[in-house]
């Protein structure tokens, strides 16, 4: 609390953390919607066949489903963090639960991914696209679990 005021000074990591999320979160939303619409439309005309990709078929098949996921948890985040810029407490605590989510999502894929490579370039270099994108989607996530676990950030909500 400033001594010369009455008003408490909000800490500015909340805003930016809102301008972070929202930036991820349209990022987000034009990434995996791009790969569902190429999924959809595009890659079923040029599929190699599922003997090629070996143990990464499945990822092959339920990637469509992935991405459209994906697109709408982004949405969610978006929304989510326009609401963290006016300081609501229930933007926080979404924020919290999708970043924890996203890190789930993150660790179990990327091993997922990873422990079924084969010797197929076409493979490592989707697995490798696949795990950057994880990567850069889950970076927002550390950093808003640091801050808005916190008690003294938490206390700036409404």
């Amino acid at each position: 609390m400033n001594p010369e005021t009455s008003t408490i000074e909000r800490p500015a990591i909340v805003k930016q953390i809102g301008q972070m999320t929202i930036v991820f979160s349209a990022y987000m939303i034009f990434t995996n919607s791009i790969s569902y619409l190429l999924w959809t439309f595009v890659f079923p005309l040029l599929e190699p066949s599922m003997s090629d990709l070996g143990a990464i078929s499945v990822v092959w098949r339920y990637f469509p489903i992935a991405s459209l996921f994906l697109a709408l948890l982004g949405i969610v985040n978006l929304i989510a963090g326009i609401f963290l810029l006016k300081r609501t407490n229930w933007a926080r605590v979404l924020i919290v639960f999708n970043s924890v989510l996203f890190l789930l999502v993150f660790a179990i894929a990327t091993f997922e991914i990873l422990s079924n490579l084969g010797y197929n370039e076409f493979v490592m270099v989707f697995a490798i696209m696949l795990v950057a994108n994880l990567a850069i989607l889950t970076t927002p996530s550390i950093v808003s679990l640091y801050y808005f676990t916190q008690s003294r950030i938490a206390e700036h909500f409404e």
